[in-house]
């Protein structure tokens, strides 16, 4: 959901949310005593809408040490099911390690703890909980988490990496993630805590060095060690050059960006130094690139295509020159003519420059909008009532607008088909049919 808002019921359950901008929305319900409820989509203007809560259930527990058998106090217990992930409900247990998790509903939650080093022995804990019948007590068993230690290397030097980050978690249960701190000079790392069982392991790496790196794979037990996990890197092909301003002179500060298409996509950035030059890894060998530098008031031209050999590419010169001041600006109405609350998104008819720029904005009240920082281009200027609507994915076109460079426009007026301005109604009731 793009935007959230809040309303309140009344004594017999009765409410109504304010004008709401987009067609569709979920709810969370919740009162106290009763399991919360996330909803399906439900339509703006819908009337007569209702919500149904349950009373909570309650599961109770235990948290022993798993070498000893005796109580933890102090540990705090966590439960959410898959439908409802960002709903998490928590219990600290007593002196006798002892716990409740309250205030849930019919379903199956995933089980965890909160805690840096010490995870549930059995890893992947569930429960389901019933409606009308009792849950079964929960007996969980703690020890130190799996650990893994290793270094991140350069491939190609065999050197360290420093100030690589790796995030792990694991593959089932609940989604506890470790982070390990940042690697030193040597590239070493110890990540520590993980969840017994088969781990997603991440490396996020420093600049200069390939992103989006796919996750790997290492399985733990619960305290035990793992020396030599290491991770290999190549900065791959190097994109390299300098950027310049119409006369020739260097520019530092630059922004350059280069973007791919297809399926071996690639999105780098970086900027150019104080003689102007800049190098971009991480590129795909064969893979055709564009390249652009901007400043805050100046542009390149789009260079490329450009196919990427295995040894990179050299001395590739990028001049500012074209203003980036580009600016749409106007205002959105609905069918009956009154301002309209949704996105506008403008969409390059050049498919070079869509990997650069397709900014969006959403109307305020007056249903006025304002996209800047636009190079010159023609743009399809496209509704929808979400980012990921229908109307931005397909040729629905509200109206096209060509920019000379610097140009802007104002006084554009565009007609949303959506429906608008529209609220919700109805009542909140318990299983019996008693407002809540």
């Amino acid at each position: 959901i793009a935007r959230t808002m809040s309303t309140e019921a009344d004594a017999a359950g009765a409410f109504t949310t304010g004008t709401l901008p987009f067609s569709k929305w979920r709810f969370f319900v919740e009162a106290e005593g009763y399991a919360p409820l996330y909803t399906d989509e439900v339509e703006a203007g819908s009337e007569h809408v209702r919500f149904v809560l349950e009373r909570g259930a309650a599961v109770a527990g235990a948290v022993l040490d798993a070498a000893t058998g005796e109580p933890i106090a102090g540990l705090t217990v966590k439960a959410r099911t898959k439908s409802q992930p960002y709903r998490v409900v928590h219990a600290a247990s007593d002196t006798g390690g002892r716990f409740q998790l309250t205030a849930l509903c019919t379903a199956v939650y995933d089980i965890g703890i909160d805690d840096p080093d010490r995870v549930i022995v059995d890893g992947l804990t569930q429960i389901e909980v019933k409606e009308g019948q009792p849950a079964p007590e929960l007996i969980l068993k703690i020890d130190i988490g799996g650990n893994i230690r290793g270094r991140v290397y350069d491939l190609a030097t065999g050197e360290g990496i420093a100030g690589a980050e790796l995030l792990g978690w694991p593959k089932a249960g609940f989604p506890t993630s470790r982070k390990a701190p940042a690697t030193d000079e040597s590239g070493e790392y110890a990540l520590t805590g993980l969840t017994p069982g088969e781990n997603y392991i991440r490396i996020n790496l420093p600049e200069g060095f390939p992103q989006n790196i796919e996750a790997q794979k290492v399985t733990v037990a619960a305290g035990g060690e793992l020396d030599g996990v290491d991770f290999a890197v190549t900065q791959g092909p190097v994109i390299a050059g300098t950027v310049v301003d119409a006369g020739g002179a260097a520019a530092p500060g630059a922004k350059v960006s280069a973007r791919s298409e297809g399926p071996s996509s690639m999105r780098a950035d970086t900027t150019s130094g104080n003689d102007g030059s800049f190098a971009l890894t991480g590129a795909v060998p064969g893979v055709e690139m564009y390249l652009r530098a901007e400043t805050a008031s100046e542009s390149s031209e789009l260079a490329g295509p450009m196919t990427i050999p295995p040894e990179g590419l050299r001395d590739i010169q990028l001049v500012l020159g074209e203003s980036a001041g580009g600016l749409i600006a106007g205002t959105v109405v609905g069918k009956d003519g009154r301002p309209a609350r949704c996105y506008v998104a403008s969409f390059p008819t050049d498919a070079r420059q869509r990997a650069f720029v397709m900014p969006y904005e959403t109307t305020d009240a007056k249903g006025n909008f304002l996209i800047a920082n636009l190079p010159a281009g023609t743009y399809e200027l496209r509704l929808g009532e979400r980012t990921n609507s229908p109307l931005m994915q397909t040729k629905t076109v509200a109206a096209t607008v060509t920019l000379a460079p610097g140009e802007q426009k104002r006084g554009v007026h565009l007609v949303f088909e959506g429906d608008p301005g529209l609220a919700i109604s109805g009542r909140v009731i318990d299983m019996g049919g008693n407002p809540v």
